[in-house]
């Protein structure tokens, strides 16, 4: 019995655990990003792109974004980080018609740097890439 009280106790230890590391991680994001974006075959080939990360009261990263040279704004959200990587869901908010409206984010951060690819959801071609700088 008390073998299984050890055992149940250490997986509740391991669930209750995971949440708070993920919240640090999404704290990690937190602040103001830029940079530039390349999109091949796009008709701006070359953007700037920011974004202002914060955490919801769970501790999970959200983003708002701005596409500056189209220009239209949007969120990330529903943040996923798996083996050093986040993936975001963007939906476009303002201007819609400027951006394609829905994409699949891809960030992985180096330190000051967060390397982004952006995949538009229906769109078959290469995906946008770039990496942004935290700013003050």
């Amino acid at each position: 019995m008390t073998k299984h009280i050890v055992a149940i106790a250490s997986f509740v230890f391991m669930l209750a655990s995971a949440p708070i590391a993920n919240a640090r991680e999404g704290a990690a994001l937190s602040g103001h990003w830029a940079g530039i974006i390349d999109e091949p075959g796009g008709e701006v080939a070359r953007y700037t792109l920011s974004v202002h990360f914060n955490t919801d009261r769970n501790g999970a990263p959200v983003g708002v974004v701005r596409y500056d040279g189209f220009p239209c704004a949007g969120v990330w959200s529903n943040g996923v980080q798996s083996d050093g990587q986040w993936t975001f869901d963007e939906t476009i908010t303002e201007n819609v018609p400027n951006c394609a409206p829905n994409a699949i984010i891809e960030l992985t951060l180096r330190g000051d740097e967060l390397d982004v690819r952006l995949a538009a959801v229906g769109f078959d071609g290469a995906p946008s890439t770039g990496r942004l700088q935290r700013r003050p």
